[in-house]
């Protein structure tokens, strides 16, 4: 299949950049809850042993990408159990511990919850990889974090359950499990890659594609390049996967149901006849390139102004926009890189309808002098205002109870960080902030 063809090329792509994930898993031993971003251009930009073994990691994570909190449920004993097989490591936090590697005849695997009386938050990048006599693997709910690629081509697992914990799935998770059939993803993921589930068992087996689409369970992750035109999303999916659509020439038109939270880079990238697409508000999270190179996309009479939205939804801003530019009433998100890049603007209006603000939305809006978050936002993700070097200040209202990664990196100075809310990471972004950024912060109304 043309599709699947291309796909794998596009994981193997980025499969060879993909050392990120390796710091991916180093930042959440202090951090998780969060997608993990990747800073680099947009498509749009760039065509326009048996004993356990402990070590002290030493390497210091620069993209911190999310928060963890430490879970509340600690066993009476801590004892532990199910160490065989597994190399631990303790994490930047001191506090808890990763799984780095397993032994290469381990046949069942049970993760324990806690190790030297720790609890066990991540799965590092690669720990379990090529790992072919693995049966099965039992993962706690103390886990938060899974890196890339950390079960590639364990070809004789044949199950797999994500705990609630885990919110997000990274790269090439489970690809090349060829027997790898049963999969159970819970309802608290919120962003899945692509190529995490090509050349398993479950994703070659037709009979789990409905009307040449993939789902498990409330998760959409891929489809057919035959899919042709109107296809409504099953109501109660959660999220759709990085790259789902991408390359289906034949689709029309998609509706998309209000279960929906994130839609996930490329889902539509390259539907070449895609020109009517129905978002519900209630969508959070839009990446980026979602829709570009689509009918809807390149149809001039739907940029307004010259900004392109789908529903209330901010999709993307011509970079030669310049002076004020003012969102749309009504609008709830800005999607990923909606109006980076855009380095002639001077002040954006926010209106107080806006809920989420996308990672690298306003990054490199160099020429930006004003800018005012309302009280509406309760999401800024990583990247938002990076070099954002022209604004004196910036103001994070009380409504935010969560912020990204390295929101405001690259700023000098002369510039000033208010700090209004007291969001649920704000101690932990405090010391990365302080590294990534010479802005001076201001605490307003906190008790410290």
């Amino acid at each position: 299949m043309k599709k699947i063809s291309m796909l794998l090329l596009i994981c193997t792509v980025v499969c060879c950049c993909f050392y990120s994930c390796k710091t991916e898993e180093q930042n959440h031993s202090q951090l998780s809850k969060e997608e993990t971003r990747d800073e680099s251009l947009t498509l749009e930009d760039a065509e326009s042993s048996t004993t356990p073994k402990v070590t002290e990691s030493s390497e210091m994570s620069e993209l911190e990408s999310s928060c963890w909190e430490t879970s509340d449920e600690v066993s009476e004993s801590k004892e532990d159990l199910g160490v065989e097989n597994l190399t631990f490591e303790l994490n930047d936090d001191k506090e808890s511990y990763k799984v780095v590697r397993c032994d290469k005849n381990a046949t069942k695997v049970v993760i324990p919850k806690y190790y030297d009386s720790k609890p066990v938050t991540i799965i590092g990048f690669q720990a379990f990889a090529d790992c072919t006599s693995i049966v099965s693997v039992t993962i706690p709910n103390t886990v938060e974090f899974i890196g890339g690629e950390a079960f590639a081509s364990c070809s004789s697992l044949e199950s797999i359950s994500i705990p609630d914990s885990v919110d997000y799935i990274t790269f090439g998770m489970f690809t090349h499990c060829k027997s790898l059939k049963s999969i159970s993803i819970s309802d608290s993921v919120k962003h899945i890659h692509d190529c995490v589930f090509t050349e398993t068992a479950y994703y070659e087996d037709k009979s789990n594609w409905e009307n040449g689409v993939l789902y498990i369970g409330k998760h959409l992750i891929a489809a057919e390049d035959t899919i042709e035109g109107n296809y409504v999303i099953k109501d109660g999916t959660k999220t759709i996967a990085n790259n789902a659509f991408i390359f289906c020439p034949y689709l029309e038109s998609i509706t998309i149901p209000e279960s929906v939270v994130t839609i996930g880079q490329g889902a539509f990238n390259r539907c070449e006849s895609l020109a009517e697409i129905i978002i519900p508000d209630t969508v959070f999270a839009i990446k980026s390139d979602v829709f570009f190179e689509t009918a809807y996309y390149k149809n001039k009479s739907n940029w307004k102004s010259g900004a392109l939205y789908v529903g209330n939804h901010l999709i993307k801003v011509e970079q030669d926009k310049t002076g004020v530019f003012e969102i749309r009433e009504g609008t709830k998100t800005i999607a990923d890189n909606a109006v980076g890049g855009c380095r002639k603007l001077t002040e954006i209006i926010i209106p107080d309808s806006v809920v989420s603000i996308g990672s690298n939305a306003f990054s490199v809006c160099d020429s930006l002098e004003r800018v005012i978050i309302p009280n509406s936002v309760i999401s800024i993700d990583s990247y938002a205002f990076k070099r954002c070097t022209s604004l004196a200040s910036i103001t994070i209202p009380q409504s935010v109870s969560y912020i990204g990664s390295c929101v405001f990196t690259s700023w000098n100075s002369l510039q000033t960080i208010y700090i209004e809310s007291e969001f649920s990471n704000l101690y932990i972004w405090l010391p990365t902030w302080e590294k990534e950024s010479e802005a001076k912060i201001v605490f307003v109304g906190h008790n410290f």
